[in-house]
């Protein structure tokens, strides 16, 4: 098995039973109907270094993290009132790659060059997020008003990809 730099997350929401129409989980994937969007669990990317263009930061995103981004778990327990969804994503690297965790921050050093200055690294910030089950993005979200808790670590685990 190949060994992997693993960027953990760990996603808890909580929704009032009232706001979800409907929702169904196969597997490991949870489809919600919340205020009329049909959405799934996710996380989103917000660049913190406004260096980089939009256009080159989406391509980035789409390019080099998108791929190595999984769900590997995702879960949900009815209480009386509330819908608690709980999910585990990974951003998976090689070992030698000089990408960072800071907190919930991810720094992605520019390709060819190891040790670059804080003003060149691609970095974002990295929040729990709900998109469009139709259109999974790292980038665009649906902006649902719950407060998502997101924790973040670092580990060498197996590729799961």
């Amino acid at each position: 098995m190949i060994k992997v730099k693993c960027f953990t997350f760990i996603y808890k929401a909580n929704l009032q039973k009232l706001s979800v129409s409907n929702y169904t989980i196969t597997g490991k994937f949870l489809e919600l109907i919340v205020d009329g969007y049909v959405v799934t669990p996710y996380i989103k990317l917000t660049p913190t270094n406004s260096y980089f263009p939009e256009s080159l930061t989406t391509n980035f995103i789409n390019g080099e993290i998108a791929p190595r981004f999984n769900l590997i778990d995702c879960n949900i327990t009815e209480s009386k009132q509330e819908l608690i969804i709980e999910a585990k994503f990974t951003v998976e690297v090689e070992l030698d790659d000089p990408v960072e965790l800071r907190g919930n921050e991810i720094i992605w050093p520019q390709e060819g060059n190891k040790y670059p200055s804080d003003m060149e690294n691609h970095s974002f910030k990295v929040e729990g997020s709900f998109t469009d089950i139709n259109y999974c993005s790292l980038i665009e979200s649906i902006d649902l008003n719950l407060a998502i808790t997101l924790d973040a670590k670092v580990s060498i685990e197996d590729m799961t990809m």
